[in-house]
């Protein structure tokens, strides 16, 4: 008799297949955790682009894999990350509740960024240490912001608050304030999309808290056991010069950023 047994028999044969062709597929595809960082990652027309988008490609390609990018909101790339839905992150700092759902790599991809100050070129300040600042009438930093411990705690600065950082950025042109604190890397973006290059200068003094960026890999991931070769591939891509080459032709050249102004290793 072909009773509930046989249907149910016959219904689980017959997604078996479906089941490993999913399987198969998911194999071999690296799923990307994608959230918006301008400018090392950015979603623009369907297309995901910068810094961190070409080494995300690069790392699948020497993998063998294809990379599939989830774009996200950070909260929802690091849940991604918990259960396992994507295989990797980039742009997000190592602590320690992400290192229970994390696999952070053993080789960076980029040291820390630095804490700058911003002046007009034809400033009469001049900032090339940190008692400098106290000479400074207006420094212009973004509301919530936290730049380096003593400058965050420091109330004997002249600090006003923005929403924003291009705020900053135009207010210093018009004068409004006198100089502005910013990570290096946002600071190299916004200058460049501003057009204000020839205005403004960074000054001397610099906070750097040498603490690297590295690549997280959920430790659920289907791949998780390919971590020894993701590790093995990344001290490739950095040792052989490609990471550079990733970072001159997607970050360097397209905001006019010159190599020998920024440091990234």
């Amino acid at each position: 008799m072909f009773n509930r047994w046989n249907y149910l028999f016959l219904s689980v044969a017959l997604l078996l297949p479906n089941f490993a062709c999913a399987n198969s597929a998911a194999e071999g595809k690296l799923v990307i955790a994608f959230s918006e960082l301008a400018p090392w990652k950015s979603y623009e027309n369907g297309q995901f682009k910068g810094a961190y988008a070409a080494l995300a490609r690069e790392i699948a390609k020497r993998l063998n894999m294809t990379a599939s990018f989830e774009h996200c909101s950070l909260k929802r790339c690091l849940s991604m990350m918990k259960v396992g839905y994507a295989d990797i992150i980039i742009g997000i700092k190592d602590t320690p509740e992400r290192q229970q759902y994390t696999h952070f790599l053993s080789t960076p991809y980029r040291g820390s960024t630095a804490k700058v100050f911003y002046l007009l070129k034809n400033s009469r300040y001049e900032i090339k240490a940190y008692e400098d600042l106290y000479n400074i009438p207006k420094i212009g930093e973004k509301m919530g912001g936290k730049y380096f411990p003593r400058f965050d705690k420091d109330d004997l600065l002249q600090k006003e608050p923005v929403n924003n950082n291009k705020q900053n950025f135009l207010k210093l042109e018009r004068r409004r304030i006198d100089a502005v604190v910013i990570a290096e890397d946002q600071g190299e973006f916004i200058i460049h999309e501003l057009g204000l290059r020839d205005k403004i200068k960074k000054a001397e003094y610099f906070f750097k808290d040498y603490s690297p960026r590295y690549l997280g890999m959920s430790k659920k991931s289907l791949h998780i056991h390919k971590l020894d070769e993701l590790e093995k591939v990344m001290a490739e891509i950095k040792s052989s010069g490609a990471l550079r080459k990733i970072m001159v032709d997607h970050f360097f050249l397209p905001y006019n950023i010159p190599t020998t102004q920024f440091q990234w290793e």
